[in-house]
């Protein structure tokens, strides 16, 4: 990779330029991994298939275990010290950390393969994981847990570099790497698969693969165009604490922070702080809380399809599987927003000012939350023709398209919402959210859901029982917003309500969501005329990017 075309691949962009390539590239990345699985499905056994989808699961959930959720911590912290000058040191002393972090807790879970592996591969029924299991099974679901282990390491390793690239604003690497991942991890799948070894191991070993070989592509020469220079903005603060006093006493900064080491104060450039610890400490008191929660999204998003498996056997698991695969294109475009979003706002909150950063928040993710209440509801309205593209048995799930989407777009609601958390540095009270919804899940899942009851009404129970269950944690979160004194306005309140059209028929579905266009478009109700005329700036600066250079004057 040449210096120039290293410059330009690696320098900080602006929300409204992020997203312009950020969201394609999400895109095409999740398209290839739609592809990869439809190939996968086709080449490798179905036996094969299943301990491969449940191992990836796996993986979603050691990730943060392994990580200690240290990686978000990253995200929330680069802006900070970059804005201060002292990025390199920082990074110096906490990426050794989280890699080593890491590599502990893998290595525990590589020695403990055998109890580990049957507590995951239990519930397979091809595993024969009782008590009585064969050998061969007890051979292959450790063998499994090594390999999960090992790729969950290299996983860690990737979404922290990940973590790095997104604080410093960096959206083409990211886009960059993770569509390179994406495609590199499909092409190693299908070459291994096609050459006799159409197993989970080998599938689940050239993920590893893929992130092994590109890491060291980008580290390398991110870690050249990183630079110490504190921002003016900084300087500015460093002469003057008055404003820190003011903010407090007017209830934008908590009166006791939960983050109470040291080094929060401005240090000189080129120094983080004379306690080599306190960086670390920060971290882990922040991230620690987001950890848990990634666990618990992980178990609140899968525990229906578990719970379908238990009561009605994998077809009707299947079913319910193929739908939330399609529909939770919803929340990955939140997550992809928000990922742009969150250094955007926090690099602001840290350089301009808490007011400046809650108004950009508040209407990005307000136009967000529209924007994804329209795709929802256009999806809906598709889909007995976007089910087809599964085979006929898979039909008795267009009832439930609408009622998983509903999901994803709560969950993507929250996901939003918790930058409000990251700011305020109390990532804590993420956990309620989750935890009350997984909770919530499993209640309505014994209530709605049972073995005497035909499938199509077991695929509906299902999903309901996850909308009640995170419709109890959005409602926690409102709480958690209105106890922190969070900025909410009335347009946030009637897109929480928007949510909801999704449980109507589709035709009234179509009405509301048409109504409430006409309510944002033609009142200040849900868009001041501030944040229209912000909209229209950002439309027409990203018309400007997309249009052809030879029409446009320099």
């Amino acid at each position: 990779m040449n210096n120039a075309g290293s410059h330009r691949l690696f320098r900080p962009e602006s929300a409204s330029r992020s997203l312009g390539f950020y969201i394609p590239a999400t895109a095409a990345a999740r398209a290839i991994g739609l592809a990869r699985g439809i190939l996968l499905a086709r080449l490798i056994s179905e036996h094969e298939f299943g301990l491969f989808q449940i191992t990836i699961l796996t993986i979603n959930v050691l990730n943060p275990l392994c990580a200690l959720g240290l990686n978000e911590g990253i995200t929330r912290y680069v802006p900070m010290y970059e804005t201060r000058g002292t990025l390199r040191p920082y990074l110096r002393r906490v990426v050794p950390f989280i890699a080593a972090v890491a590599l502990l807790t893998s290595a525990i879970l590589f020695a403990a393969a055998q109890p580990v592996g049957r507590l995951i591969y239990a519930t397979v029924p091809a595993s024969g994981g009782g008590p009585g299991a064969d050998p061969e099974a007890v051979a292959t679901w450790t063998g499994l847990t090594r390999i999960a282990a090992g790729t969950t390491f290299g996983i860690v390793v990737y979404f922290l570099l990940l973590a790095i690239l997104k604080g410093l604003r960096m959206f083409r690497a990211v886009s960059l790497l993770e569509l390179l991942n994406n495609l590199l991890f499909t092409l190693l799948t299908i070459v291994v698969a096609c050459s006799g070894r159409p197993t989970a191991g080998a599938m689940t070993a050239c993920g590893l693969a893929s992130v092994v070989l590109l890491v060291p592509l980008f580290a390398f020469p991110m870690r050249r165009t990183i630079v110490d220079t504190p921002s003016r903005s900084e300087s500015r603060a460093s002469t003057s604490t008055t404003s820190t006093d003011e903010e407090r006493a007017a209830g934008f900064i908590p009166a006791h922070d939960e983050i109470d080491v040291p080094f929060l104060a401005s240090q000189p450039s080129g120094e983080v702080t004379a306690d080599a610890t306190a960086p670390i400490v920060q971290l882990l008191r922040f991230s620690f809380w987001a950890a848990v929660t990634a666990v618990i999204w992980q178990a609140l998003q899968y525990y229906p399809m578990w719970f379908l498996q238990k009561t009605h056997g994998p077809s009707v698991t299947a079913v319910f599987g193929g739908v939330r695969l399609i529909t939770q294109a919803v929340v990955v475009g939140a997550v992809t927003v928000v990922a742009v979003v969150q250094t955007s706002v926090t690099k602001t909150w840290e350089a301009e000012g808490h007011a400046p950063a809650d108004r950009r928040l508040r209407l990005a993710y307000k136009a967000t939350s529209l924007l994804m209440l329209v795709g929802c509801v256009a999806f809906a309205a598709a889909a007995g023709p976007i089910m087809r593209l599964f085979p006929r048995s898979y039909g008795i799930g267009v009832a439930i398209v609408p009622l998983c989407l509903m999901f994803f777009l709560i969950s993507g609601h929250l996901t939003f919402l918790a930058i409000h958390f990251a700011l305020i540095e109390k990532m804590r009270h993420l956990l309620w959210p989750w935890a009350l919804g997984l909770v919530g899940n499993a209640v309505f899942g014994l209530l709605l859901v049972s073995p005497r009851i035909p499938p199509a009404q077991a695929l509906v129970g299902a999903a309901w029982a996850g909308n009640l269950g995170i419709t109890a944690g959005l409602l926690v979160t409102v709480w958690l917003l209105y106890r922190e004194r969070r900025p909410i306005d009335i347009g946030t309140i009637v897109l929480w309500a928007a949510i909801y059209v999704l449980a109507l028929p589709v035709w009234t579905q179509l009405i509301g969501t048409a109504l409430i266009l006409l309510l944002a478009a033609a009142s200040p109700a849900i868009f001041t005329r501030e944040e229209k005329h912000e909209i229209r700036q950002f439309v027409t600066e990203r018309a400007a990017i997309l249009r052809p250079r030879g029409r446009t004057s320099e």
